[in-house]
């Protein structure tokens, strides 16, 4: 899939960022039915558990894709008709079977925000970044981040176990500064990014709306 297609696509709608922090579970994912999401990584096994699907599906993190583990869900377990946004230099663990179904966007760079993925993306050491990226080149109008904590306590950094807990990322402070970028540069160009977590590290810098309201945002 050519990255140029999905320029906006979904222009002028609310976009939900989906992480992976523990928190994520703590609201009714169910209610995205109508919604649009872009979920990452270990994303699929919420949409098992709460029956709905993401449209979208990121990685950029090398550890995710080649875990022997992790590696299942990002090949095997995301819906069909969900569109998936790879870094492209992933493409080599890729399963080729997927390609028509992916677009692989190049990295161009550690701090910033591109408005152009097919220009290439700013990784900000965290997937949320990419995730981000792909929600404003969609057309966002609005952008709802759920799960993300930036937290990564010991034996509870995920919703999900791990059979081999991923170790302890040392770039919180380019991931908040990151994604507080992005909600500064975004509401210059009218884009609202907002934070659905109170206890996220995230909170002092991106402003906060309840996630259940969120949902029923037109």
């Amino acid at each position: 899939m050519k990255v140029k297609n999905l320029k906006n696509r979904e222009l002028g709608r609310n976009i939900f960022v989906l992480g992976n922090a523990p928190s994520v579970k703590t609201h009714n994912l169910s209610a995205l039915g109508d919604c649009v999401s872009v979920g990452m990584n270990a994303n699929p096994l919420l949409e098992e558990e709460f029956g709905f699907v993401s449209q979208y599906y990121v990685v950029s993190d090398l550890r995710f894709i080649t875990h022997p583990m992790k590696s299942k869900i990002a090949k095997e377990m995301v819906n069909k008709n969900t569109i998936r946004i790879l870094r492209k230099e992933l493409i080599a663990y890729d399963d080729k079977k997927l390609e028509k179904n992916t677009a692989y966007v190049e990295s161009i760079g550690k701090n910033g925000l591109s408005l152009d993925l097919s220009k290439g993306f700013y990784f900000g050491c965290t997937t949320t970044i990419l995730a981000i990226q792909a929600a404003v080149y969609l057309g966002a109008k609005n952008i709802f981040i759920a799960g993300v904590d930036l937290r990564y306590r010991k034996n509870d950094a995920r919703f999900y176990e791990e059979d081999e807990v991923q170790e302890y990322d040392s770039f919180t402070g380019v991931q908040i500064q990151n994604i507080h970028n992005a909600y500064l540069e975004l509401k210059k160009l009218g884009i609202n990014l907002y934070n659905t977590e109170k206890e996220s590290l995230i909170d002092p810098y991106v402003p906060y709306m309840d996630f259940d309201e969120a949902t029923k945002l037109q």
